[in-house]
């Protein structure tokens, strides 16, 4: 498995020869659990 680290809070990883990209590590998850949508923030 290859990974990539974009920034703090991305990161891409290559997984079966797939690409997946992870926003947020987990353990920061848990401070955005008040948090229903996106685009109700945006909005």
């Amino acid at each position: 498995m290859k990974e990539f680290k974009i920034n703090k809070y991305i990161t891409l990883k290559l997984e079966d020869g797939t690409t997946n990209i992870y926003v947020i590590p987990l353990e920061k998850i848990s401070s955005f659990d008040e948090i229903d949508s996106i685009k109700a923030r945006i909005w």
